[in-house]
């Protein structure tokens, strides 16, 4: 059931101006955060365009997972590092 809370505001997790991975010729977008459940517990959340293959984290916080997904349990604070494997194979890290 939805919260009665009122929501609290969003906060920009990336931001990519002029860069190829935003454009049309190259559309390669990772992004993450830092997120909080209602129950307190704390997860790195990740998302990659459909030229991913698999996302992984590091920093703090490890993991990894097929597809284009990510969420991992990690501690308040931490800054994961975030990369991604492309389906031809190249690498790709996230947007800042």
């Amino acid at each position: 059931a939805p919260s009665a809370r009122p929501a609290a505001p969003g906060a920009v997790a990336a931001r990519g101006e002029d860069a190829p991975e935003c454009g049309a010729r190259t559309p390669r977008v990772l992004a993450g955060v830092l997120w909080q459940s209602p129950g307190g517990r704390w997860y790195v959340l990740a998302a990659g365009s459909e030229q991913f293959a698999s996302l992984s984290t590091s920093g703090g916080v490890t993991g990894s997972a097929p597809g284009r997904l990510l969420a991992v349990p990690a501690a308040e604070g931490v800054r994961p590092r975030l990369g991604g494997r492309l389906k031809d194979g190249s690498r790709v890290g996230a947007l800042h």
